[in-house]
């Protein structure tokens, strides 16, 4: 456990001691930097309490002492000391001042007057130095009294000084003084009033230095201890900013009336009007820039939606539209215009909808376009953006009101439809960003058709062009998100530039070899020395690789959106045509081969027999991606790229492309060298391996020639000869059911296990595969359920024979076959609890990792996803052992409807389709009640909207399989006779046939998979509150067991920890833990920590842990759900972490009735972010165990 900053305050105190004591040079300045930065740690963390000194075995009061004397000792160093070590300390404070300037009133630290109980003598000290010092002591020593303003603002003498100082002849002592003021005035209305009174008096006198009168102005700012005082400064501030005649002294006050106006919401409008009034009348350019600042300022840290209107808008859009305003007026005016529309609160009338069309002519006429193009254009995109959100908020058709607010389309006679006006508004935009990109890339290669030009002879900096190249490149992807339709404009945009750089590389490389080897010297030396495969990478060709990773990117987002069509992914293929083309050795990078894989994606809507299906579903020719992969790889392998060959082999285990992995995974096995390193590629490739057997399974005769290709170069048409009917053909293949492939299925299940145990080495004592194991062993219990479910299905092939023979001869018959039918829906039943339990052990795999990207989460959802629905499709046979068709018939087996029922089952999957498919959702709402995510008061990431190509190409195969057994469904109800019992079984088993016959999306794993480092988790140490010793966990039989508890983040950086608002945690003992031989004792982290192999239990413990959420946050009484069935003991924690990652709390365990012996205490945490959303921690400790002895032995 980690120590906090109390627990080490003797050892800094003595540390500290010793520093100043030190006579070596420097040592003291050293020492008194070091104790800031601890005390500005210190400062933030909360004060302490019993429990806390308990655990950490500190003497009630000892944090308060040293703390007091740490301070005593830094105010005897200021009184004694040079200007330089005073210097030092003062900037500890001041640094401290900021922290009691944010908190306010709920300030808390180090300096608050009841944690620092002998205040009197630090000021003693630091008089003493304004006393007998010169005037930089006297200057430095107001300033600490400032600083110290929560300990001094009730002194009578320290006021006395500050208010005389600000007499004196000496404007540095003023100016110091000043600052005191200002600091007590935050916190004292009286002395505020005094301070309003002098400083409108040293403002206005003619007499006083214009540097103090600057520094008063500033004063006049913080006199914001209440509002009534605020109101009567700012009101002040205003008339004398009327009578000033200097600029600089203009724009303090600007500022200053700004930052009053910030904390009053009264000041708000009034200010917004003065700083406009600034900004479009005739001042000076430094006023108005001063202007727009505040302006900034205000937006930025104020509630500017409700103060904005069109004159707003308007001022700052007609700065953009006047030549002769200065760049950088117009810089800050887009600038403001980004904050407004970046405000999601902000509300605005139809009428003040600003004409986009204007703005888009003036950014198009803009001269200087370095300064102004690009942030006019983020304007633009944010604007539409904007737009689009209010549209689903307020549900009125913007585009609409822009074409009424158009100057130059709606005073014409012919009015535009709205789909007109869109397809008008985005090439607009488009063609303006494209002109910039286009401007960019000249710059940045420095080439032109006719000519080079030497790096001399143009003003040039590589990296800030990149820059903004990647600004602008993303500005067209985010666009792209918001307007999906726009894809194929912008797609087209991109194909003519990357086809432009192609053809210039293809130009350059013809040119270079022309000329002299002293002529390319001096021409092109600033193309860079960076290698690629043994050339030198060109500007173009650098800039060319960047663009084609963009447009990957890009794909990836319009395939995420399922907006990809056969238009796009033939500009797809002719990029890539080109790229090749041109003979460069970038045609061999991987940007181009993973721009290569979309040109195999097939719309299916536009295949034959498809018409009925919508555009945008997209299947996959994953025989030609396997070629094209293996290809690639064996042409890298050939030049010793070994690193690339691990990229393209992790991109084809992420697109699914088993034996492309399989084959670069092989050989890079033979050439590492580091043990580390083996250790990761042999569980990658018996992974991979185990994937590719499944393919191989499932299509042999594909599988086979791919296999063949891993030896020899074959020709490319040969891999081609397999159609897609033959895909199709091969996919059946494996449903005989037969024994042998469920052995050999059963098989592969062992090889992913054996790559779980290759993870589970001593080598990943960090805990760094945590994700690695648990996906994996995730992945072999579903194909282990899939072979149950396939032994199943095979029996159900063998009874569905024996009912059309002998069904028709008599009713024992009938009976017979009944008792088959029932042990069949029991073994049904059975598995689809298997697979709603995976499917909610996917849901916490993917909420455990908090710094998981979207599109591996995305993925991990899909599999729950997948398992939810699979458990759906078989809860069939629940509602079958339930039903009072087979209730009536006599036999003892008849199953129990509160303990077969699927209404768990059915409630969990209409939670996961309520925010992709709301029909559907309604559909199984009929069954249960359920209503939107309701995550016990939270918002869990489970539950977010999954990416909509799976949720597209998947559609089609689990939406017809959920209408038919609810139709079935439906049927069983109104059943009577055995006949109709036997029918609907077999209709509903036929149902769940198909749907496995369906050639679905391959697996995917997930980006986060190849993520190597330590993962954020959680230990916990628990303590005896009521035990001389706190180590020790035993308690009588029959009490409860006091606990004083500390939970710890690991491997957590302090700006995740910054996020985190609160941590949950459950405790859980029950009898069958018991222990045969243990005392009361907390299990080490070596000898306990994560299990992936049980993640069961954890699952359990998720569901008390979400239950408790539920009562805390709801108070719902559940004392009588059936997860609390009284076999087990629990407690609900809640904790508030600090900065650091550590939460302390107290809880009563109940295990009076438990008999005696020694119990492992189980537990289960989760964290709610500022977001809202909930993640699990995942626990590397197991808590500890406690003994119940006989009274004797305590």
């Amino acid at each position: 456990m980690k120590k906090i900053p109390a627990a080490c305050a003797m050892e800094w105190s003595i540390e500290l001691e010793k520093g100043l004591r030190s006579k070596k040079s420097g040592h003291s300045i050293e020492a008194i930097r070091q104790i800031g930065h601890r005390l500005l740690l210190w400062s933030m963390e909360p004060s302490i309490t019993m429990p806390i000194s308990e655990m950490y075995g500190m003497i009630p009061g000892e944090d308060s002492l040293f703390a007091n004397t740490i301070l005593l000792r830094l105010a005897d160093a200021f009184r004694y000391g040079n200007v330089e070590v005073r210097r030092c300390i003062l900037q500890i404070f001041l640094a401290e001042l900021q922290h009691i300037e944010k908190k306010g009133r709920l300030y808390n630290g180090i300096l608050s007057r009841k944690r620092v109980p002998n205040y009197l003598e630090l000021l003693k000290r630091v008089k003493a130095v304004f006393d007998t010092g010169d005037i930089e002591a006297k200057s430095l020593a107001l300033r600490l009294v400032g600083c110290w303003g929560n300990l001094a603002m009730d002194s009578t003498q320290i006021r006395f000084l500050i208010l005389t100082s600000l007499q004196s002849a000496h404007g540095l002592e003023v100016k110091a003084s000043l600052f005191a003021a200002g600091c007590f005035c935050r916190l004292s209305e009286d002395f505020g009033c005094i301070m309003l009174e002098i400083l409108i008096c040293m403002i206005s006198s003619v007499e006083v230095s214009h540097d103090v009168k600057l520094a008063a102005i500033r004063t006049l700012s913080k006199l914001q201890c209440s509002s009534s005082t605020t109101i009567k400064a700012y009101q002040a501030g205003k008339q004398l900013l009327l009578a000033f005649s200097m600029d600089d002294a203009k724009a303090v006050m600007l500022l200053s009336l700004s930052k009053m106006a910030l904390v009053t919401s009264q000041l708000f409008p009034e200010q917004i009007q003065l700083l406009l009034s600034y900004i479009s009348h005739q001042f000076p350019v430094t006023l108005k820039v001063r202007a727009l600042r505040c302006l900034l300022i205000m937006f930025t840290g104020g509630t500017c939606h409700f103060h904005v209107n069109k004159d707003v808008i308007s001022i700052l859009i007609s700065l953009l539209d006047d030549n002769a305003v200065h760049p950088e007026v117009k810089c800050l005016a887009l600038q403001n215009l980004q904050k407004i529309f970046s405000n999601k609160l902000l509300h605005l009338s139809t009428t003040d909808i600003p004409d986009l069309f204007k703005l888009i002519t003036m950014v198009q006429d803009v001269n200087n376009s370095k300064v102004n193009r690009g942030p006019a254009l983020r304007l633009i995109v944010r604007m539409f953006s904007f737009f689009k959100e209010a549209v689903k908020e307020r549900h009125f058709n913007f585009l609409s009101s822009l074409l009424c607010s158009s100057d130059d389309l709606g005073s014409s006679l012919f009015q535009p439809s709205c789909e007109h006006c869109t397809v008008i508004l985005f090439r607009s935009v488009f063609d303006l960003i494209m002109d910039q990109v286009n401007s960019l890339l000249k710059e940045t290669t420095m080439f032109s058709r006719k000519e080079l030009k030497g790096v001399t002879s143009v003003p040039y900096n590589d990296a800030n062009e990149k820059k903004e190249l990647k600004k602008l490149l993303n500005l067209i992807l985010h666009f792209s998100l918001e307007f999906p339709s726009s894809g194929l404009f912008a797609l087209s945009k991109l194909k003519c530039m990357v086809k432009w750089l192609a053809c210039m590389l293809n130009e350059a490389s013809r040119a270079s070899e022309k000329l002299p080897e002293t002529a390319i010297e001096e021409k092109y030396d600033f193309f860079g020395a960076s290698e690629f495969n043994g050339q030198q990478i060109t500007v173009v060709s650098d800039v060319l690789l960047c663009m084609l990773r963009f447009t990957n990117a890009f794909l990836q987002s319009l395939h995420e959106t399922s907006s990809i069509s056969s238009e796009v992914l033939l500009i797809v293929k002719d990029v890539v045509s080109c790229i090749k083309q041109c003979g460069h050795s970038c045609s061999d990078s991987h940007e181009v081969f993973c721009l290569s894989l979309y040109s195999f994606l097939m719309p299916v809507g536009s295949q034959k027999g498809n018409e009925d299906k919508p555009m945008g579903i997209v299947s996959v020719d994953w025989p030609h991606q396997e070629t094209l992969a293996l290809e690639f790889i064996k042409k890298i392998l050939q030049k010793g790229n070994f690193w690339a060959v691990y990229r393209a082999g992790k991109y084809s285990c992420l697109q699914g492309l088993w034996f492309a992995a399989t084959f670069s995974f092989r050989k890079l096995l033979d050439i590492v060298n580091s043990d580390r390193l083996y250790q990761w590629i042999k569980a990658l490739m018996l992974f991979v391996g185990s994937e590719s057997e499944i393919k191989l399974l499932l299509f042999p005769r594909i599988g086979m020639e791919l296999i063949h290709s891993f030896q020899s170069t074959c020709d490319r048409g040969k891999l081609y000869s397999c159609t897609g009917g033959e895909t199709s053909f091969c996919a059946y293949e494996f449903y005989n059911w037969n024994n042998t492939f469920r052995g050999n299925l059963a098989s592969v299940c062992s090889r992913i296990c054996s790559s779980e145990k290759v993870f589970e080495s001593p080598d990943d004592a960090d805990s760094i595969f945590i994700f690695q194991r648990w996906f994996l062993n995730l992945r072999g219990k579903v194909l282990q359920t899939v072979v149950e479910i396939l032994g199943v299905l095979n029996s159900y092939v063998l009874a569905k024979d024996k009912c059309r023979d002998g069904m028709k001869t008599n009713r024992d018959n009938g009976l017979d076959l009944i008792e088959d039918m029932h042990a069949l829906a029991s073994d049904l039943a059975r598995v689809s609890g298997q697979l709603n339990s995976l499917a909610k052990c996917y849901d916490i795999l993917a909420a455990s990792f908090m710094d998981i990207d979207a599109m591996s989460f995305a993925s991990i959802s899909k599999l729950g996803l997948s398992c939810s629905i699979l458990a759906f499709c078989t809860s069939f046979a629940c509602n079958f052992l339930c039903s009072n068709a087979l209730r009536n018939m006599t036999f003892s087996s008849a199953g129990k409807p509160e303990s077969l029922s699927n209404f768990k089952i059915v409630q969990d999957l209409a939670q996961r389709l309520w925010e992709v498919d709301y029909t559907m959702a309604r559909k199984l709402q009929q069954l249960v009640s359920v209503g939107e995510e309701t995550a016990y008061g939270l918002c869990s990431r489970t539950r977010m909207r999954c990416s909509g190509s799976f949720y597209n190409a998947s559609s089609s195969l689990f939406q017809p399989a959920i209408e038919d057994i609810l139709c079935v469904e439906a049927d069983l109800n109104v059943a009577e006779g055995m006949e109709d019992l036997i029918a609907i079984f077999i209709e509903d088993c036929n149902v769940f046939v198909a749907l496995l016959k369906m050639d679905g999306d391959p697996l995917l794993t997930p980006k986060y998979f190849f993520r190597v480092r330590s993962c954020i988790g959680a230990e916990l140490f628990m303590f005896n509150a009521n035990a001389p010793n706190a180590d020790d966990l035993s308690i009588n039989p029959g009490f409860q067991l006091s606990l004083n508890m500390c939970i710890q983040l690991k491997n957590a950086s302090g700006m995740i920890c910054t996020h985190i608002n609160k941590i949950y945690c459950v405790l859980v003992v029950r009898e069958s833990d018991s222990l045969a031989n243990g005392i009361g004792r907390r299990l080490s982290p070596v000898q306990s920590g994560f299990q992936s192999h049980n993640p069961e239990e954890m699952l359990w413990l998720n569901e008390i842990l979400l239950l408790f959420l539920k009562i805390n946050n709801k108070g719902t009484d559940l004392e009588h759900h059936d997860l609390l069935d009284g076999s087990f003991s629990t407690a609900f924690v809640c904790f508030e972490p600090n900065r650091m990652g550590m939460g302390f709390s107290t809880c009563l365990l109940d295990v009076s009735r438990m008999p005696k012996g020694s119990y492992l205490i189980k537990w289960h945490s989760c964290c709610v972010d500022d977001r809202g959303f909930y993640w699990n921690l995942i626990p590397f400790n197991r808590g500890a165990v406690f003994t119940i002895k006989p009274d004797a032995a305590m």
